[in-house]
C-alpha cells in the first residue's frame, strides 16, 4: 500500500461518487482528490480524466462561443481547456451568460422585443 506521500493521483483509486465543493480539494495540477473509505481517492474517469461538477471546475479561461461551449441541462457553459473541462463563470463562480445563453426574460429587460 503506497504511502500518503507518495500516492499519486492516477494511481490512487477513483472516488465512488462525485466531487462537490464539501467533498473535493483541488491540488496543485488542478485535479480533485476526496476521500472515502478512510484513504485518499482521485475524482477522474475511466480514462484518466478529472471530473468536475460546476462548482469544483476550474474557470475557463478563454471566450466563450458557439465552437468552444456547450450548455448543460441548467444553461451554464462548459468548454474544453489545458486537456480537461472547465466551466464559463466568473471570478465569484457564477456562470457567464452569452446572446446564446441568456434567459429570455434578461433580453427583453434590456429593451429588445421580438419583431421589433
Amino acid at each position: 500500500m503506497p504511502t500518503a506521500a507518495s500516492l499519486t493521483w492516477l494511481a490512487s483509486p477513483m472516488c465512488e461518487v462525485p466531487p462537490s465543493k464539501f467533498t473535493a480539494t483541488m491540488d496543485g495540477r488542478g485535479r480533485l482528490w476526496g476521500f472515502e473509505g478512510n484513504a485518499s481517492c482521485a475524482y477522474r474517469d475511466a480514462n484518466g480524466l478529472p471530473v468536475y461538477d460546476w462548482d469544483t471546475a476550474p474557470r475557463c479561461l478563454g471566450d466563450a462561443s458557439e465552437g468552444s461551449s456547450h450548455a448543460d441541462v441548467e444553461g451554464r457553459l462548459w468548454g474544453w481547456e489545458a486537456g480537461s473541462s472547465c466551466a464559463f463563470k466568473d471570478l465569484d463562480g457564477r456562470p457567464l451568460r452569452t446572446w446564446a445563453n441568456a434567459a429570455r426574460w434578461a433580453v427583453l429587460g434590456c429593451g429588445w422585443r421580438h419583431g421589433s
